[in-house]
């Protein structure tokens, strides 16, 4: 995906407003300017098949819906999904959780307290893996 920042389309998944509103200027920091957004799961997959998101941010707990990993793993089934970088992340950095996530499709976790320049590293790591 030899593309801009500014260019790449990122869908985030949360259902706390507040995460949602404090990653997006995180975001626009690394480059980032194309944003959507969903409270849930199903919301997300509803929004990824028109959107067609490059990268997806997913939160794991997102009540009263599926765990965002097993959203994770309908959006693998898509051919949208196929192509996107997927990454799970939580309050909690647990490797039950983290292995989760990873046998379900996604190409990283990360804890969001993540310092910024680790999370431009993870993103950058991730969307590298399906340039055209």
């Amino acid at each position: 995906m030899n593309t801009l920042k500014e260019n790449i389309k990122v869908l985030l998944v949360d259902d706390a407003p507040v995460f949602i509103e404090g990653l997006i200027p995180i975001l626009g920091i690394l480059g980032y300017a194309r944003i959507r957004q969903a409270g849930d799961g199903p919301k997300a997959l509803e929004l990824a098949k028109d959107y067609q998101p490059h990268l997806v941010l997913m939160d794991t707990r997102m009540p009263p819906g599926p765990e965002g990993y097993e959203v994770c793993r309908q959006m693998r089934q898509e051919d949208y999904g196929k192509r996107a970088a997927i990454l799970g992340m939580s309050t909690n950095d647990n490797p039950a959780l983290r292995k989760q996530w990873l046998e379900a499709g996604a190409d990283n976790f990360f804890v969001k307290d993540i310092e910024l320049t680790d999370l431009d590293a993870i993103i950058s790591a991730a969307l590298e893996k399906y340039q055209h």
